[in-house]
């Protein structure tokens, strides 16, 4: 894993907790630098596990990254999950116009499913 200019050997360690029950449901030792492309894989190995219910993923920023969020969320699962910081204002100011749209497009359809 490349870190801070230089090659190292590192792991980082993925893991989907049952907040019932405070119990790892799933786990993944990966070697990717951050966390970014982390959350659908993670999202759907907790799906395997509680295949009938309803679940809330929850992530610090490190994991925010809009195409795995919408790889991940469905009818049947909730991701909360705080944006990067700068990123509410580059969208905001137009800078960042693919994710606005897409957000845009998110709350759509949440409204949507709410109002259904």
């Amino acid at each position: 894993m490349k870190n801070n200019g230089k090659f190292e050997v590192c792991f980082n360690m993925q893991t989907a907790v049952d907040s019932k029950h405070k119990s790892i449901v799933a786990f993944e030792v990966v070697n990717d630098v951050n966390d970014q492309n982390q959350l659908s894989n993670m999202v759907n190995n907790a799906k395997q596990v509680f295949a009938e219910e309803k679940i809330t993923a929850v992530a610090d920023t490190g994991y925010f990254n809009m195409s795995e969020i919408i790889n991940a969320v469905d009818d049947s699962t909730e991701i909360l999950i705080k944006s990067q910081k700068g990123k509410q204002e580059k969208i905001q100011n137009g800078f960042d116009k693919k994710i606005s749209n897409t957000i845009k497009q998110m709350m759509f359809i949440y409204a949507q499913w709410a109002i259904d």
